[in-house]
């Protein structure tokens, strides 16, 4: 059996816990019972949290079938070095499915969300990774994983505080909020949502956006939580 291979089957069957070589970590994904199709590398890169050197990396599957409505089947992995080999912190990894709906190209292997973007940014004294795993709909909704390493080299998620009421006391009569997206640098943090008027259709809000400044409050102790600071209303820009 080739190295390449060996890296390839090792690759399918990464779990969190257990220690693999960086070979194996990037290697191309092979078909198997859950995903039956290949997946391939999208992203790699190294950054150090908490002074621990660590490894993100994302593969992306292709289309079901050619010229389909199919949809990828990310998996991102952080791992953290230890002499000279790499220990699985996390596997993000979308459940998939066959949607048997009847389309002219026929059934194709669907999947809910998939990984949007991967990078470290620095906050204060600490550097954090951001993991955006985007699902698929009209709403464009975005679950953010906010990650950072702790004294021990555990990885913790930085907890999001529910700012929901918040947001709609700056809505008007018959308007909703939808597509809500943070946005992540060294020391800023923001967030817009889309405000839709009455009779709006989904794709197209026009009542304006609702913008938000967060920061990262707390210690390893009692954890890193993602707060509000401070919250307005905008009319939509356009070019």
């Amino acid at each position: 059996m080739t190295g390449l291979l060996l890296a390839a089957l090792l690759a399918a069957q990464i779990e969190q816990g257990q220690t693999f070589s960086r070979a194996a970590l990037l290697a191309p994904l092979p078909p198997d019972s859950a995903h039956p199709f290949a997946r391939r590398l999208q992203l790699a890169f190294d950054d150090t949290l908490a002074g621990r050197a660590v490894l993100v990396v994302v593969h992306r599957g292709a289309d079901s079938l050619p010229g389909s409505q199919g949809y990828s089947a990310d998996r991102e992995v952080v791992a953290v070095q230890r002499a000279g080999t790499y220990q699985v912190l996390q596997v993000i990894e979308p459940a998939g499915y066959w949607e048997t709906e009847n389309t002219p190209n026929g059934p194709y292997w669907n999947t809910l969300s998939f990984i949007d973007t991967a990078y470290a940014f620095r906050y204060g004294s600490r550097k954090f990774l951001r993991i955006a795993e985007m699902f698929y709909g009209t709403g464009a909704e975005v679950q953010d994983h906010i990650l950072t390493l702790d004294a021990s080299g555990r990885l913790v998620e930085v907890e999001t505080d529910n700012a929901d009421q918040r947001f709609k006391a700056l809505l008007r009569p018959g308007e909703s909020q939808i597509g809500g997206r943070f946005t992540f640098a060294d020391d800023r943090i923001e967030f817009q949502e889309w405000i839709m008027g009455r009779g709006d259709p989904e794709c197209c809000p026009t009542a304006g956006t609702i913008r938000a400044r967060y920061r990262i409050t707390g210690d390893e102790q009692h954890g890193f939580r993602l707060t509000p600071d401070s919250l307005w209303r905008e009319a939509i820009r356009t070019p």
